[in-house]
């Protein structure tokens, strides 16, 4: 329960301005990754030892779930090891090299290695002398960024790798200052005894009234230790240092040493964390507390002594509290747990440690944290959640400090938004800040403050403090997909967005083996927390949902695919808020099917549809033939897709008839379905055995879902013709392909000829049979004489392979395929009034809110009267318009619209929002 909020934005009376401040939602602390690694390598500038360089590269092993490692010796072993892996086609995870082999081998041996590495691959550099720094000149700086520069060994990430560099930095980070407390541990255990010295810090601030409770109470403990204290006046202009000094002459106890700091300006709490810690360090236990709380028992520095001697492994405890009101006359028990252990889950998610003063930490502590003032911030859950990652922590069911509200000062507590937006603001950095490493608990703490802010929303008709955004999924989509681009997009065009994932009210285990899965569906939780640390400054906006965030703060709701709208549609009306949606091949559509159409008519007969974006003419005519929506709400974005590769520069391409032995085809298979339900695949094992007894210089290759490949852009390279025949309208429901996959137009823009059927004569328009395509039947004898007519002919061949890499660029472009939709978004949040009955009944709810709880039997006249109203004016619809009506709203809906009707008499009271 954080008091210290100076360093919180200002807040004005107005609703309007408080609540639009957290639509800024800043998501990336501009120093992340910044670790204060200066301090921690001063620290250990003599302490690197052979040991702690092992326990480090198996530590990388384990955190990236690194495979290939390997670590020459020498020239010679370099060489065998770069042929090893060229021959075998396989990469490097870790590599580890000694920097005089990096020097003389410099650009030919050191670039060929570098080759070899992977999408997540470390470097470890490694000197003889012990004093040598080795910094980011020694590897290309454009390719590889320093995540750890010690005497004698240093640590470098790809920029590019799939494990952001800030992440590794981080990570190791935390594993030195983790291992270098663990061994302090060690050898206090095994040193002589000795009476424990305690150093607590006391900052204040226009405290006159409490700093004397405050002292007498520190001054008062007893037991077998001795005790020096800090008090840092941030520059009160009250009484607050002169009362301090008073009360210290007063100490009489030679086992306790004051020191009072008064600083000659504010610079706020943050700010005074490093002083003090930098002061602590050599003791060996912290203390802390506030100058307007005290501590009630005269044994609570022992109690926690006692603890920690009893669990070695705590290096930090805390004890129940009571709250109290300026004047302390009246108390009341704060928290209280069952367990004397305490899990980390639960300090990121409830914050039993309620405030500083009732917390204790062991010395060591004070010697490793972070001092960056984003820790210090709304200090005391930051401080813990940062302790529960290096050690474990202790809980003592014992009421012995006091936690004093008061409504004087900056300290007092704030409720309402004053607390909630900064709270969330606060959650999303730190969030990012601790690389995503309690995701889950992260997630239920900003869905409850959401939930939170969203009584402030409910009962307004503003837009004031609406999120521009909300994107519904089911989960995050893979990189190799193209929602995966656009979701993307649009987090980062739209600074107030939010993308919801559905997960369960379950957390998954953090199991490496999920995590490092590149080609199957991980757990929710797991795809969340990778994407997060890919994109970082958008991935505090990336939340897991149970199915109770609050999307009526959404000015707009954005589901890619027809499934994802349908799973959320009743939230949606219920919120009444107004959405847009992608129909694409996948994602659950497909032509003439029952259940499919009564969908669409559900989804576009909604009040709250607004647009309906389609890739394929051929679902804008199904769509527009059918009569299922009105043509001006269509939007039709041909394509779907994004082509990767930036120009033509960047293609170096081996070709049939150019001095290549032979032909090399390749089926490009539909990303989702299985092999026993490809129809396509089985189409081309008819084709493979047809040409196999005819040629013998034809060779055959699979990839997608039937056969990943890790290696997609050196595959690619050799392939000369890529056949995908679009699966047609035979295909069972949900298996529909678009008119060329995301994965054939990867291979098509790096010079590979398509071969595609076009059932629906989708390619109308923008590709042209023989000239940038090859249109062919889904007929085993059409595609074989199309290939025999092209394998004799290589050149045609390398004519439609160079005009389609070049139609493809121009098409699957990100200002063709992303702008248009980022900007029918942009006009809908604009344009798009709310939808006024729903929204006007909410507000009519949330008036009768308080007045109503009281009275249940009030709630069920209204109800019945209104249900009476709404049966009565649907008497002269027709019995379609009735059931429709009747389905639009829903149970829930319907109740409300029914209370609403009943209580229409009614004046409702004034809302202070």
């Amino acid at each position: 329960m954080p008091k210290n909020l100076t360093a919180c934005p200002a807040f004005a009376n107005e609703s309007a301005e408080k609540l639009a401040v957290v639509t800024k939602m800043v998501p990336y602390p501009d120093f992340l990754g910044e670790i204060d690694e200066s301090r921690l390598i001063g620290r250990f500038r003599d302490d690197l030892t052979d040991g702690d360089k092992l326990a480090l590269k198996n530590f990388i092993v384990q955190e990236f779930y690194l495979e290939q490692i390997e670590a020459p010796r020498d020239p010679v072993d370099a060489q065998l090891i770069a042929e090893r892996h060229e021959d075998k086609h396989t990469q490097i995870d870790l590599l580890c090299l000694d920097v005089a082999l990096v020097r003389e081998s410099q650009s030919a041996l050191s670039a060929r290695l570098f080759k070899l590495l992977s999408l997540r691959a470390i470097v470890c550099i490694e000197s003889g002398d012990k004093t040598e720094r080795m910094d980011a000149r020694l590897l290309p700086e454009s390719t590889f960024e320093l995540v750890m520069a010690a005497p004698g060994f240093s640590v470098f990430s790809q920029i590019k790798s799939k494990r952001p560099p800030y992440s590794v930095r981080y990570h190791i980070d935390l594993f030195r200052r983790k291992r270098y407390v663990m061994r302090k541990r060690r050898a206090k255990l095994a040193a002589e005894p000795k009476i424990p010295e305690v150093a607590v810090f006391v900052l204040t601030y226009k405290h006159e009234a409490f700093i004397a409770e405050c002292l007498r109470s520190v001054m008062n403990q007893r037991g077998h230790f001795t005790m020096r204290v800090l008090i840092i006046d941030d520059a009160s202009p009250d009484k607050t240092a002169p009362v301090a000094r008073s009360v210290i002459a007063e100490n009489r106890d030679h086992r306790i040493t004051f020191e009072l700091r008064v600083n000659p300006r504010n610079i706020g709490a943050s700010a005074n964390w490093g002083p003090a810690l930098r002061w602590a360090e050599g003791a060996d236990y912290v203390a802390l507390c506030d100058g307007d709380d005290f501590w009630s028992s005269r044994n609570r520095i022992q109690e926690h002594i006692d603890l920690m001697q009893k669990h070695p492994n705590v290096l930090m405890s805390f004890n129940s509290f009571e709250f109290c009101t300026a004047n302390s006359s009246e108390r009341r028990r704060g928290i209280h747990l069952d367990e004397e252990i305490v899990s980390a889950s639960r300090i990121v998610e409830r914050n039993p440690v309620g405030h500083l003063g009732s917390t204790f930490y062991r010395g060591e502590l004070a010697e490793v944290f972070p001092l960056e003032p984003f820790y210090y911030v709304n200090g005391d859950w930051k401080i813990n959640v940062y302790c529960s990652q290096i050690g474990r922590i202790g809980y003592l069911d014992n009421s012995s400090s006091v936690y004093r509200l008061h409504g004087g000062g900056v300290w007092s507590l704030r409720t309402g938004l004053d607390r909630i937006i900064p709270t969330i603001e606060s959650i999303s950095k730190y969030n990012a800040f601790t690389d995503f490493s309690y995701n889950n608990e992260f997630d239920w703490l900003i869905n409850d403050r959401y939930r939170a802010l969203s009584q402030f929303v409910y009962g307004s008709i503003d837009d004031f403090g609406k999120v521009d955004l909300i994107i519904l999924c089911k989960g995050v989509p893979r990189e190799d997909h193209f929602s995966h681009a656009e979701l993307t997009s649009y987090l980062h065009e739209f600074s107030s967005a939010l993308m919801l994932t559905a997960i369960g009210n379950h957390h998954q285990p953090r199991n490496p083996h999920f995590e490092n899965r590149p080609y199957q569906r991980r757990y929710p939780e797991i795809e969340n927390r990778l994407y997060q640390r890919r994109y970082p400054e958008v991935g505090s906006r990336v939340i897991g949902d149970d199915g109770t965030f609050p999307l009526h703060i959404g000015k707009l709701i954005y589901a890619a695919t027809l499934k994802d709208i349908i799973a959320g549609l009743s939230r949606i009306e219920e919120a009444g808020a107004p959405f847009v949606f992608t129909l694409c091949p996948k994602g659950g559509f497909a032509f003439s099917h029952l259940d499919v159409d009564r969908q669409l008519k559900r989804i576009f007969g909604s009040p709250c549809f607004q647009k309906v974006i389609v890739t394929q003419p051929s679902i804008y005519d199904y769509v527009i033939r059918n009569k299922f929506c009105p043509a001006e709400k269509v939007e039709l974005n041909y394509g779907g897709s994004i082509a990767k590769i930036p120009n033509a520069q960047s293609i170096h391409k081996s070709r049939w008839g150019s001095g290549k032995a032979g032909l090399d085809i390749c089926f490009m298979a539909h990303d989702d379905a299985p092999r026993d339900r490809s129809m396509a695949y089985d189409l081309f094992r008819d084709v493979i055995n047809v040409l196999q007894q005819r040629f013998n210089d034809i060779r055959f290759h699979v990839i997608g879902a039937l056969s990943p490949s890790q290696d997609f852009d050196g595959f690619v390279q050799d392939m000369d013709i890529i056949v995908s025949p679009t699966l047609g309208s035979k295909t069972p429901p949900r298996v529909i392909d678009s008119f060329l996959s995301d994965r054939c137009v990867e291979a098509g823009v790096r010079g590979g000829a398509i071969f595609a059927a076009d059932d629906f004569n989708d390619a109308s328009g923008h590709f042209i049979d023989g000239q940038n395509i090859v249109i062919v039947k889904r007929d085993v004898a059409d595609i074989v004489a199309r290939i025999e007519r092209y394998y004799a002919d290589p050149e045609a061949l390398k004519v439609i392979g160079e005009n389609g890499a070049q139609s493809i660029r121009a098409l699957y472009c990100p200002e063709l395929q992303i702008e248009p939709r980022i900007n029918l978004l942009r006009e809908v949040i604009r344009n798009s009034a709310p939808v006024g009955e729903v929204l006007a009944l909410k507000v009519k709810i949330a008036a009768m809110q308080s007045e109503l709880a009281q009275s249940p039997q009030m709630q069920v006249s209204f109800l019945l009267r209104g249900l009476g109203r709404l049966l009565v004016g649907c008497l002269d619809r027709p019995p379609r318009q009735i059931f429709r009506f009747l389905r639009s709203s829903g149970f829930t809906g319907l109740l409300r619209r029914a209370f609403v009707e009943g209580t229409r008499e009614q004046a409702p009271p004034k809302i202070n929002a």
